[in-house]
Parts: structure tokens; sequence; C-alpha cells
């Protein structure tokens, strides 16, 4: 496997990768909770064998899920969200106490063992209700905007996050420059750009301790070369070639041995 950008290869014989297979629900049946307590499970057997799990496709509610099933690994663990919304939206009414997409990082951040939580990427305009809320300061929560990552790069990120902690990264598609219906369900003007991003992952999974991550809200399209899709695929493999010990890739060219 030669990465082109990076000039680097690596021999996919030595990768220990397994693919699970996909987490079965029934939209008509199941509810949100079995499902995130399915892919929980899931999680957990994983870390119990000592592997790292990464997660693909399904709705942010999961993080919670996820997320939770690291407890016992990590006592004390980081969370790095990018995302285009801060998913900490309260509306004042009785819908606050239910787990959704758009408030589950109120309930990650209640978390005993989350120590830490960066929020990247983000970016909205939307009128906050004050009818039956409080205003309060998280000192967990630190955030880099879209408009300080495009226009200033990842240097503080890379520079404040505590390198002590393991860290799990939870990325919403939609945090993406190009993230578009039905890419995505809530797509936003704006965005990370593909490049600085990639070169944050290459630095986040060769300098932080990564012990899991998941891609969420990706939305059933048509998966070409500049879709959401096929750029968690591209960040993930930054993960991949950095466990799987990668060497420098000397241009060689491959011909067929058999002939000219």
């Amino acid at each position: 496997m030669i990465d082109l950008d990076f000039g680097t290869k690596i021999d996919a014989r030595h990768l220990r990768l397994f693919d699970l297979g996909d987490v079965q629900f029934s939209p008509a049946v199941d509810s949100a909770r079995e499902v995130g307590e399915r892919v929980a499970y899931v999680c957990e057997r994983i870390l119990h064998v000592g592997a790292t799990p990464i997660v693909l496709g399904g709705d942010h509610a999961q993080a919670f899920y996820t997320i939770g099933a690291l407890a016992e690994r990590y006592p004390r663990l980081g969370v790095l969200h990018i995302d285009a919304h801060p998913d900490l939206y309260a509306l004042g009414g009785a819908c606050d106490a239910e787990l959704n997409h758009a408030n589950v990082m109120h309930w990650v951040r209640r978390m005993k063992h989350v120590a830490a939580i960066w929020q990247v990427g983000i970016r909205d305009f939307y009128r906050q209700p004050t009818h039956q809320l409080c205003c309060e300061h998280d000192s967990k929560i630190r955030t880099i905007s879209a408009l300080e990552a495009e226009t200033r790069g990842y240097a503080r990120l890379l520079e404040q996050m505590d390198r002590s902690l393991p860290w799990f990264i939870s990325f919403d598609v939609d945090a993406l420059s190009n993230a578009e219906q039905p890419q995505t369900g809530t797509p936003v003007l704006g965005g990370l750009s593909f490049y600085p991003l990639l070169t944050c992952f290459d630095q986040l999974v060769r300098d932080f301790r990564v012990v899991g991550m998941e891609f969420v809200e990706i939305g059933d399209a048509d998966h070409g070369a500049h879709g959401v899709a096929a750029i968690a695929a591209r960040l993930i493999g930054r993960y991949v070639f950095q466990l799987g010990g990668a060497e420098p890739y000397d241009g060689s060219v491959y011909t067929f041995a058999g002939g000219p």
C-alpha cells in the first residue's frame, strides 16, 4: 500500500485490520438506545482483546455509547470532537432530557471518565432561547472554530491538547467544506478543507495516543472521489499507516515480472 501524498508505504500483509461487519437494526422496531447499546457492546469486545475500535456510520447520538464503552479501559479520556455543530443545543423543554444528535455532547461532558473535550470545525448561526435555561461555563470544553482552523491552522489544537491523555476522535462529516445533502443530513456553509485536515490528522496519529474513532452522519449518497466518505477513508488511512509502521517510498516502479 503506497501513499503518494506522504511518500510512504506499508506491507498490507503485516496489518492486523479486521472488518467486523454491520450492527444490524430495524428502524421500525429498534430504539436508538438499543442500537447504541449494540454498538457499545461491540466496542467493549474490541477493547477487551486490546484492539482499537473504528466505527463507520450512524447518528451522532451514538457517541454517548461509543465513548461510554471506553470508560472501564480508560478512566481518564480526551474526546476530539470534529463537527460543524457543537451538539450542545438546549431548548428549555422536555426534549432536552432525551438524548439526540443535537445535544449528545451535553451527555458526553458529564461522563466521569471524560477529562477533556476539544471541538474543532464548529460553525453555525442559530437563535438560542433562554427561557428555563441557565448559562454555565464548562472548563472541559475547548473550541477551534472552522474559521480559525481555515485561516490560522491547527497549531493551537496540536500545542494545547493534553498529551498525557488517550484520545477518542468523534468525527461528524458535516465538518467538511464539501459536505452537502445527501452526503450528510445537516450541511452548513463553510467548513474544513481536505489537505490541512489531512496534515493535522497525520500529526494527531503520530504524536498522540488515539484509542478509537468514529465517523458519523454519512448520508446515502454516491461515494465519488471528492465525497465525505472518501475523505473519511483517507483520514483513517493515516491512522492505518501509523499502526502499520510505514516506511519511506522510494518511487520504485512495479512491472510485470514475466515480461517487459
